[in-house]
């Protein structure tokens, strides 16, 4: 695939992600306000009105509580700041075309989870295509070398490509979000494996700090982009290889 392919599909991939990050926020942002006044007004009367909480009181304040915790359980619990802002609905977004799927965070309007069917059919294709056309320009690069050293200096280009990705992907990373996170660096060892990997459990989910969330996800997504170009390259010279 030419690089001026890759680098319009790129542009398609970017435009892609702004639209979403759009329609998410308009569909999504007031309704998630709405939830957060209501839960909000519940406990504030509940514990208003009781100083002695019997056992079916306690059990009703967690049901609802649970209840309005599985949607918006970052917003208003301890943070301000939307989960459906522009700049947190384009991370959505991304999560969704990449197919990690983290599920901290899920469209509960009718609007959105219609919108959300079209969007992934043709975001995850279109992602898809460009993050092999990266891994293709690379592996070709890759590619011309192995021709030039034979087989045994194959493998060890394919050794230097994981140990290249286990450092720039991985540690580095891993070491940012220990001091960003306040994770512990296995944790973050973990969690960068999971999402590279597009496992995606959602059990561990940065840029919940609001006064970073903004900038901070959008290299959370830079990262995303070119991790998984990398792994694709990676799995591509092993598979040729066996």
């Amino acid at each position: 695939m030419k690089g001026k392919v890759v680098a319009l599909l790129g542009i398609l991939n970017l435009c892609w992600l702004l639209i979403g990050g759009g329609v998410f926020s308009a569909l999504e942002w007031q309704n998630e306000s709405v939830q957060r006044v209501s839960y909000e007004d519940y406990r504030s009367r509940l514990l208003q009105n009781y100083s002695c909480l019997t056992e079916e009181e306690v059990t009703n304040f967690i049901t609802v509580g649970e209840k309005y915790y599985s949607r918006v359980r970052h917003s208003f619990l301890g943070s301000d700041t939307s989960n459906w802002d522009f700049g947190n609905s384009i991370f959505f977004s991304s999560t969704v075309i990449t197919t990690i799927g983290y599920g901290h965070i899920s469209p509960s309007t009718y609007g959105g989870q219609a919108f959300l069917v079209p969007y992934a059919l043709i975001g995850i294709p279109l992602c898809g295509l460009m993050l092999n056309g990266i891994g293709e320009n690379i592996g070709g690069y890759v590619t011309k070398k192995k021709e030039q050293y034979k087989k045994t200096a194959g493998v060890l280009v394919m050794l230097i490509l994981f140990l290249l990705f286990l450092v720039f992907m991985v540690l580095i990373p891993s070491a940012i979000f220990l001091a960003l996170e306040g994770w512990s660096y296995h944790i973050s060892i973990y969690y960068s494996f999971v999402t590279l990997t597009t496992i995606g459990f959602g059990d561990y989910v940065p840029g919940q700090n609001a006064a970073q969330r903004m900038v901070y996800r959008l290299a959370i997504l830079c990262w995303f982009m070119i991790g998984l170009s990398w792994m694709a390259v990676i799995l591509n010279q092993v598979s040729t290889f066996l």
